[in-house]
């Protein structure tokens, strides 16, 4: 039979930023390593060219401000449409 043991833990021993993908647990301290992503979601009306990523990230209508470890960044690539580069045109643009 297994047993669970809770143990006390500070969180000033936990150091980096952790990978948002559920369950994992890869994590960087210092710069972002080549091939992690940062992932920013958040609602608008409207798009608003003229904020800067600080002001949609502090916003109350930012849903997610994370990053994805390189493995994780690929994973979200496949489940995601191909809209032909990074970048949504803005409708009834040519």
């Amino acid at each position: 039979m297994k047993t669970q043991t809770a143990e006390n833990f500070s969180l000033k021993t936990i150091s980096g930023v952790e990978c948002a993908w559920d369950r994992c647990e890869k994590r960087f301290t210092g710069e972002m390593p080549v091939g992690w992503a940062n992932l920013l979601v958040w609602w608008s009306a409207l798009p608003a060219p003229w904020r800067t990523i600080g002001e949609v990230a502090s916003g109350s209508d930012c849903k997610r401000d994370a990053v994805l470890c390189p493995k994780h960044v690929a994973e979200l690539e496949t489940l995601l449409k191909d809209i032909g580069g990074a970048l949504r045109k803005p409708l009834g643009s040519a």
